[in-house]
């Protein structure tokens, strides 16, 4: 149910997608009673849509295009597909949440796994799949096994027979050339037979051994009875409750956090930036993309599991935003921390106490050292920051194989003519890296709003088709035969 909630946020409202509008009337999903992740997990847009002509009577063509008359926020199937099939990578590409990443790194789980919650939720999904068996085994058991023939006036109940199994992610393929070849609806209702079988199996050998398996073997074997029940890339998202008496870490981050909110455009920059290099981030930014593009922008959260003395108050270093500029004089935190960027279903309060989650990507960030400029003072006594070693540098994660060493030789010209100094060396290098990030990011390493509206960009030879600019092609320029112009700043 967590995971519906999730995507039905994503998707927005069913009753805004209008799946056909012609002479019957105009036809929603809401009208359908599918739920979200009937469309988040559907194969195809065409499977949904075969359900809903057997569901809907009054269903005509499908809505390809919005209609200009359709009110703003009316949209076709075909956009929600489209960030229906994101949120199906993000879920299948992504683990469950669990306790310890709920704390900072090392800490002690504040949080524990509702077992006896997720066993009970896979036997009332088993059960409901057998009940869908059920109701349909009669009229399937009554085709002949030889031909899976049937009479015309005995296709809609074939189609009713198995029509319950579409909410497990079961293909109903109705041949539309030979209605009367019921073979489609046999080999559904065996192979949803054969994940009950196996569903039930695993279960029970699950329930059996419950006592003998940690958290991690627990989730892993009920994760793939989900799959087995509803298809892969489907997680089953446990519980997680407070432990009484334990701290509460996430509690305070939530409700009383200790660091100024960054601002939605830095959110979307820290997201942008690192779906670069991340792949889970990656999709996290065509989300966001595709959502604002359908009228469904959702907000991020950053959360961060703030170092606090006994007063409550920040430990030194820990009271703003450790994923943005660090600035320089004040102290960095002296201990691991947690950082979270979150997409919360609910007010903050709603997700401190009893949570559940959907983690699709993580990493590691070393801070570089930070010496205290007093304990490097010749005047200063012995000090173990005098043998120290800063970190100047740190490459990590560096995800294509034509990955090149960082070594840029910059050639600056003083701006004013004046000599150069240590402030406008820095200068021109800041501005230098600023300039490369807007112009020289090649567009298929461009996700979310860049790469539908690039500003400039220098085309790859190697990844698209048509010729990109070679900077070699400037070497065979006389420079001395071309008029080209100079701007220059007056006062």
């Amino acid at each position: 149910p967590r995971l519906e909630a999730w995507a039905a946020r994503r998707l927005g409202s069913a009753a805004d997608i209008v799946v056909s509008d012609g002479p019957g009337g105009r036809v929603t999903l809401a009208d359908s009673g599918f739920a979200a992740l009937d469309l988040v997990f559907a194969d195809d847009l065409g499977s949904p849509v075969r359900d809903l002509r057997a569901a809907l009577p009054a269903f005509g063509d499908v809505a390809v295009e919005r209609d200009p008359s359709w009110p703003a926020r009316l949209r076709p199937p075909t956009m929600a597909a489209g960030l229906a099939a994101t949120l199906r990578s993000i879920a299948a590409g992504g683990t469950a949440l669990t306790p310890e990443r709920l704390v900072a790194p090392g800490d002690l789980p504040q949080h524990a796994m509702d077992r006896d919650d997720l066993i009970a939720r896979l036997g009332t999904l088993i059960d409901a799949l057998a009940d869908a068996l059920e109701s349909g085994q009669p009229t399937i058991a009554g085709i002949d096994p030889l031909d899976h023939a049937v009479d015309e006036d005995e296709i809609d109940a074939v189609r009713a027979a198995v029509a319950p199994l579409a909410a497990f992610g079961v293909t109903l393929a109705l041949r539309a050339d030979t209605p009367s070849d019921a073979s489609w609806a046999v080999g559904a209702w065996q192979g949803a037979s054969a994940r009950w079988v196996s569903a039930a199996a695993m279960l029970a050998e699950l329930q059996a051994g419950l006592d003998d398996l940690v958290d991690a073997q627990v989730l892993s074997r009920a994760t793939a009875i989900g799959e087995v029940v509803l298809g892969d890339g489907f997680r089953i998202l446990p519980v997680l409750r407070h432990v009484d008496g334990a701290d509460a870490d996430l509690d305070d981050a939530l409700r009383r956090p200790l660091f100024a909110a960054p601002a939605p455009s830095r959110l979307s920059a820290f997201v942008r930036d690192h779906a670069t290099v991340h792949r889970g981030m990656a999709k996290l930014s065509e989300a966001q993309l595709l959502g604002r593009a359908s009228g469904v922008p959702i907000p991020l959260t950053a959360i961060q599991l703030t170092l606090r003395a006994p007063d409550g108050s920040a430990l030194p270093g820990t009271d703003r935003w450790l994923a943005g500029p660090l600035p320089d004089g004040l102290p960095w935190p002296s201990h691991p921390l947690a950082h979270v960027v979150a997409e919360l279903v609910g007010t903050p309060a709603a997700c401190a106490d009893d949570v559940a989650g959907l983690l699709f990507d993580n990493w590691t960030e070393t801070l570089p050292f930070q010496p205290d400029e007093k304990a490097l003072d010749e005047r200063a006594g012995e000090n173990p920051l005098r043998e120290a070693r800063a970190t100047t540098g740190l490459a990590i994660h560096a995800n294509q194989a034509s990955a090149r060493a960082p070594q840029v030789i910059l050639s600056a010209v003083s701006p004013d003519g004046a000599r150069w100094t240590t402030a406008s060396v820095i200068a021109a290098v800041r501005a230098a890296v600023e300039l490369s990030k807007a112009r020289l990011v090649t567009l298929e390493k461009v996700p979310g709003d860049a790469a539908i509206l690039p500003a400039a960009y220098v085309a790859s030879p190697w990844l698209q088709a048509r010729k990109g600019f070679h900077f070699g092609d400037l070497a065979t320029i006389d420079w001395k035969d071309v008029a080209y112009t100079f701007l220059s700043e007056v006062k």
